[in-house]
């Protein structure tokens, strides 16, 4: 959720970190395999891969639904609802974010 966070966060500070850019940029963030990836770009296929931050995930849990949700720059907002669901020692969390940029979880 905190990663979501960031990456809606800086989409609507208009946030550019790749060396050379002189323009705000998109943010999302990509579940790849066991890795959350924070990424610039309007997609993860399209992204500028030098600004990735990549944070490892427990190999414990297991993640089904969405894999890819990016926050429009300025806005915070997204194209289409996405639903990340998290499993793992017996519980199952869901974490929705909305397309007017809202992120909200059951826990």
């Amino acid at each position: 959720v905190s990663l979501l966070q960031r990456a809606r966060a800086q989409s609507m500070s208009n946030m550019c970190t790749a060396v050379g850019c002189t323009d705000g940029k998109a943010h999302g963030v990509a579940i790849v395999g066991n890795t959350y990836v924070l990424f610039e770009g309007s997609s993860y296929a399209t992204r500028t891969t030098a600004a990735d931050s990549v944070f490892q995930a427990s190999e414990a849990v297991t993640r089904t639904g969405d894999t890819e949700v990016v926050f429009g720059q300025l806005t915070g907002t997204t194209t289409a609802q996405k639903i990340f669901t998290l499993t793992g020692a017996g519980h199952t969390s869901d974490i929705v974010v909305a397309t007017n940029g809202r992120i909200f979880w059951t826990n």
